[in-house]
């Protein structure tokens, strides 16, 4: 997920009236009608739908709004949010949504509208890398010539039909899978991705438990229980008896990210929440823990660019 964090400025002016969500599709969409002409206090491109409407308290609900760009124009809402510390742009596939405290202002010269604004070239920048690779389809295939993410590189993979009752699969430098030569291609495919599925997920739970060893002893502490998660939004959990898990993907990350995610979780047995003495315990058994953390952002907006499936 690509985001900007900047810390609230207190601002004033005017609320604008809500107006409904405009769908993500509807960004390039040819034949849109004119958008009325923008409010005084709104900056000149950032054109509202619906007309100003009083000041005082933040609205209820989301607030749509279109940043006008060279190649058409973009949508984005502003959702209020009272854990919010500070103002947050989130470019996602599935639109663009800016998280916002109570106390800020929609407009005015300090306020969101103006901040939104200010990071045009960015938004633009991070919308379109997400339309050009959503054009392209990518989607991981399982054949010879192949490419797999495992371990933060991409590894060549070779399949080989032989006379063998199932496939089989091989690693040194390169994945090598022997298919019964009776398959199809389509069968063959689909073969492979489960066997690789399956020594993936294989090497996943071992790297997960040795990590978790590692750092519960450094804190002296003793999971009840490591288990794999195929989660799509979370990298790990523990639970309140202790039991961690970890999404088992990471294995197609960077060493690194994984060790972290568990660091991470270890640390919850602890410190159930993320206050200063949680943060402070991950410290205490990775000190670089806030390069790790932004190594796996990184790596996670990769994936979510590319839409890629293992």
């Amino acid at each position: 997920m690509a985001s900007v964090a900047i810390s609230p400025q207190r601002a004033t002016g005017a609320n604008l009236k809500p107006m409904p969500r405009l769908p993500w599709h509807t960004r390039k969409r040819a034949g849109h009608d004119a958008p009325p002409p923008p409010s005084h206090d709104s900056p000149p491109d950032t054109r509202r739908q619906q007309e100003t409407s009083g000041a005082g308290t933040s609205p209820p609900f989301p607030e749509s709004f279109t940043l006008q760009c060279s190649d058409g124009p973009i949508p984005w809402h502003v959702r209020r949010s009272k854990r919010a510390r500070r103002v947050r742009i989130h470019v996602r596939p599935e639109g663009v949504e800016v998280v916002a405290p109570f106390g800020v202002a929609t407009g005015g010269p300090d306020g969101i509208i103006a901040f939104v604004e200010a990071k045009r070239d960015w938004i633009h920048k991070a919308v379109r890398r997400i339309d050009e690779h959503r054009g392209a389809g990518l989607k991981q295939r399982y054949i010879d010539g192949a490419r797999l993410l495992y371990r933060g590189r991409r590894v060549p993979l070779h399949i080989v039909a032989s006379d063998v009752p199932r496939v089989q699969v091989a690693f040194d430098c390169c994945f090598r899978l022997l298919v019964p030569d009776a398959l199809n291609e389509r069968e063959r495919e689909l073969a492979a991705r489960e066997a690789l599925h399956e020594w993936m997920r294989e090497r996943a739970i071992e790297d997960a438990v040795d990590l978790v060893q590692t750092y519960a002893a450094a804190l002296g502490v003793r999971p009840t229980a490591v288990r794999l998660s195929t989660a799509r939004t979370r990298w790990g959990s523990c639970n309140s008896k202790g039991a961690i898990r970890i999404n088992w993907r990471l294995v197609q990350a960077p060493r690194e990210v994984m060790e972290y995610v568990a660091a991470h979780e270890v640390a919850h047995i602890l410190v159930p929440n993320h206050s200063r003495r949680f943060w402070d315990t991950v410290a205490s058994i990775m000190p670089d823990f806030r390069d790790r953390k932004s190594q796996l952002r990184r790596w996670e907006r990769e994936q979510l660019i590319e839409g890629r499936d293992l």
